[in-house]
């Protein structure tokens, strides 16, 4: 036995409806209909839409409607018990909430259309058009000559300063370089002097050769003290001990290569390894401080040299720049001279006759291409602009509204189902089916 066939056979008990349970058995072993019951059972006997024995007893006693099990004479679908319970009335508390939200959303939307309101009668204002933009021809034309004096006055100057700047350029980076030049014969000698000498010893070398020259030296001082000790001396007096005076002259003599070691190491050795050792420190310091300095220099050299190459390629470019558009400006501003046989036409006349050809290049050049029409054109396709931006806004002020509406619609329904359950109208089929009297088995809430 399936979960929801034992789930349905305990609901069915529990509230003592009658039941056979040989069909509601073969209806789950069915497979075309199992599915089906087990999908009803598991979406409307659940204790979040299943009544209690108790809430089930409350309803039946209280509720008005009770429905025959007679087939025939009954208008709805009833349930197998003949007896048809609705759901539990609906709370004060829910019917307050309902209400507060209903009261929420309309503020909500006229808030909205106010706000729609003030933004179309900004559009409104803003799309007609004033009578200080309505204009002659003429003064546009005064104007645009203004701005083009005006804007060839501001590129000439610039370009001037630019040039005045770039003039001691030159001069500068001759002598920067100049500088440099001599800066880099310095770091060369220096690197000269860093670089080291083949010929000259390796101070493993020179300790070396002090150790043995301190050697010999050693050696040849005890055989000096062997030869002044072998000389002939004086005799001694006859009182003298001659056995005794040989005995210690023996002593003494095998001392003497200690002595002359002594003597050389405190004399000549030990010195002269100590200045080497000081000299060499000396050296490796100096050697250090020497390639600090080569590498500080050439680096400082070579950032300044890449800085005023930044800075001369900006300033021509600048330059260059500069120069095109004045070039524009000055094809741009170019006036038609009038020929010498005929009178130079008035400026109102000229005006209103054709387009001057100044103008209309200036117009061109600042996005204007109409041929005909001038600022009028342009004045058409701002109105358009603001038609599409009106249109737009509208579009989605009318997408908010509409989700406004589906929003609150989307909160009222449920509570409009619940209502319309409570009422003797409704009608539960096997399949869970809500549905208005005569409606079959629609799917739909009734409203």
């Amino acid at each position: 036995m399936t979960s929801a066939l034992q789930h349905l056979i305990n609901v069915l008990e529990e509230r003592n409806i009658k039941f056979a349970k040989q069909d509601i058995t073969a209806a789950f072993g069915n497979d075309q209909t199992r599915d089906q019951i087990e999908a009803w059972v598991g979406e409307y006997l659940t204790p979040v839409s299943l009544l209690t024995p108790e809430e089930l007893a409350l309803c039946v006693g209280h509720s008005p409607c009770r429905i025959s099990t007679n087939q025939t004479s009954a208008k709805h679908t009833t349930h197998p018990s003949g007896i048809y319970t609705a759901g539990r009335p609906l709370q004060d508390s829910e019917l307050e909430a309902a209400i507060t939200s209903i009261e929420a959303g309309t503020a909500a939307l006229q808030a909205q259309c106010e706000r729609m309101r003030v933004q179309k009668s900004a559009l409104a204002h803003f799309s007609q058009p004033s009578p200080s933009q309505s204009r002659p021809q003429g003064t546009h034309d005064s104007e645009c000559a203004q701005l083009t004096t005006s804007l060839q006055s501001t590129l000439s100057s610039s370009r001037q300063a630019i040039q005045s700047r770039l003039q001691p350029i030159q001069g500068i980076v001759a002598r920067t370089l100049s500088e440099d030049d001599s800066i880099l014969s310095d770091l060369e000698s220096r690197l000269t002097k860093l670089t080291p000498n083949p010929t000259s010893k390796s101070p493993d070398e020179t300790a070396k050769e002090v150790e043995t020259l301190c050697q010999i030296l050693s050696t040849y001082t005890a055989r000096e003290i062997r030869a002044r000790i072998s000389l002939p001396t004086n005799l001694p007096s006859a009182n003298t001990d001659t056995a005794t005076l040989r005995t210690e002259l023996e002593a003494l003599t095998t001392e003497i290569d200690d002595l002359a070691t002594m003597s050389t190491d405190t004399q000549f050795r030990k010195p002269i390894l100590a200045a080497l050792a000081s000299a060499q420190t000396r050296s490796n310091n100096l050697h250090v401080q020497e390639r600090e300095y080569v590498t500080t220099t050439l680096t400082h050299i070579i950032s300044r040299l890449e800085a005023m190459e930044g800075y001369t390629s900006h300033a021509q470019s600048y330059c260059a720049a500069l120069g095109e558009v004045a070039a524009a400006l000055s094809s741009t501003a170019e006036m038609a001279a009038p020929g010498k046989g005929r009178l130079k036409p008035l400026r109102l006349v000229q005006a209103h006759s054709e387009i001057d050809p100044a103008v209309a290049r200036l117009l061109r050049l600042f996005g204007v291409r109409g041929e005909g029409g001038g600022l009028g054109r342009v004045v058409i396709e701002m109105e358009e602009v603001v038609g599409g931006f009106e249109r737009e806004v509208e579009r989605e002020m009318r997408g908010e509204v509409a989700g406004e509406v589906a929003g609150g619609y989307a909160t009222v329904m449920p509570l409009v189902g619940v209502v319309y359950e409570n009422s003797p109208f409704a009608a539960v089929g096997v399949g869970g089916n809500y549905g208005l009297e005569g409606g079959g088995g629609g799917g739909g809430m009734p409203l």
